[in-house]
Formats: structure tokens, C-alpha cells, sequence
């Protein structure tokens, strides 16, 4: 198995060994195929949702997997492409009673959108010693943040138990899940860190960024 990360052996990476999920929707499938991927061997993953046909257009699985648990449809993709690992399913919200499970996870991502969730993982991360990364998307804003306190950046519907629906695209979802395990697993990434604003206004930042690179290259060659 080594073979299979030879290319990334002299990058500054920092691959846990243990690694917890909570919430297997958009985001957190691909945080799971990004971890496996990377060399994760164990993931604990959390989310009592099932897949359903609108899942699809974001989520890597065939129709036959409609109505499939999330977790069990992840456990079994990610064994496919990497049967060494282990993947602990848990068909359920995360609760008190299930979070011990957690208790040995150097990492732990959050992508739920329940403002009860997220004070019940916060309260596991102060007593604990993981790293918390939290993800999330509702269709129009972006927030991603690294050791932050939930009163710091909150997001999410208190009451909310399940996934709201809203308009949504693999493209961000995965760009979300790929800048959340870059700030898990990079030794360059900051010790805590903040993302909290619009999608359109971080694409109006790229746009902008790179319209002032073309200009500058157009420039050059007509110094040239």
C-alpha cells in the first residue's frame, strides 16, 4: 500500500491515523473519499440520512443506492478503493452516548447543519484533544473554520434535524470538502483559520485575482 502514496511522501503532510465524519451528505462524503484517499487507515463516520435521487447529482454512487443508509453507501465506496482501510458506519446522529467513538480521532470534521449539533462537538472538543474542522454549505454561503469556537462563527438552523433543502452543485461541494482536508492534513495550514463569507463574493476574489494576472501577462508581452 505504500506504493500508492509515494508521490505525496515528500509533501508536508500529517495523515492521522483516526478520523471522525459527522454528517455524510454533499461535503462530508467527499471529505471521506479525500481522507481515505490521502492514507486515513480508520474513519468514523455519523449520519442517520438516507440517499435519495436528488443526492445524486453530488454524490458519486449509482441509483441503485437510493434509500441506502449515507454512511453504509460511503464505507462501501471507500472500501472499494481502499480495502485496507477501516470504516466504522454509525447510522445515527451524533449524541452524547455515540461520541465516545470519537475519543481517540485526531481529527474531527463537522459538516451538520444543526446549531445542536455543533455545541454537542464543541463540547467534545474541549474535553478532548482532536483538531476541528467544520464545513458547510446551504447554496450561498460558504463557511469553513479550523479550531474556532462555535460563539465565534455559527451557522446552521437550531431546530434543524435533518438537511434543508437547497439549490446545490458537486463542484462546490467538493471545492468546500478539498479546502476543509487541506486545512486537516497540511503541515502549511494555519493552526486555526476562518472562511466565512459568500460564494459569489469568493468567486468575485478569484475573478478578480486572476483578471489582474492576465493583465499583468498581457502587459509583459507587450513590454516584450
Amino acid at each position: 500500500m505504500s506504493e500508492i502514496y509515494s508521490r505525496q511522501k515528500e509533501l508536508d503532510l500529517y495523515i492521522p491515523y483516526r478520523v471522525g465524519i459527522i454528517g455524510c451528505g454533499g461535503i462530508g462524503t467527499w471529505i471521506g473519499i479525500y481522507s481515505a484517499m490521502s492514507g486515513v487507515e480508520r474513519l468514523y463516520l455519523f449520519d442517520d440520512d438516507i440517499i435519495e435521487i436528488s443526492n445524486l447529482n453530488r454524490l458519486p454512487y449509482s441509483s441503485k443506492m437510493i434509500g441506502t443508509k449515507k454512511v453504509d453507501a460511503l464505507k462501501e465506496f471507500i472500501l472499494s478503493i481502499r480495502p485496507n482501510a477501516t470504516v466504522v458506519a454509525i447510522p445515527r446522529r451524533i449524541r452524547p452516548e455515540t461520541s465516545i467513538l470519537l475519543k481517540d480521532c485526531q481529527i474531527v470534521f463537522d459538516t451538520t447543519d444543526s446549531s445542536k449539533a455543533h455545541r454537542i462537538i464543541e463540547n467534545l472538543w474541549k474535553r478532548m484533544t482532536f483538531t476541528l474542522i467544520r464545513a458547510s454549505y446551504d447554496g450561498e454561503h460558504v463557511t469553513v473554520a479550523k479550531n474556532y469556537k462555535l460563539s465565534e462563527v455559527t451557522w446552521g438552523d437550531e431546530d434543524q434535524e435533518g438537511y434543508t433543502i437547497v439549490p446545490s452543485w458537486v463542484i462546490p461541494a467538493s471545492f468546500i470538502a478539498q479546502i476543509a482536508c487541506w486545512l486537516a492534513y497540511s503541515e502549511q495550514s494555519p493552526s486555526s483559520y476562518l472562511l466565512n463569507m459568500n460564494m459569489g463574493d469568493i468567486l468575485q476574489i478569484w475573478r478578480t485575482t486572476n483578471d489582474r494576472k492576465w493583465r499583468i501577462e498581457e502587459f509583459e508581452k507587450e513590454e516584450e
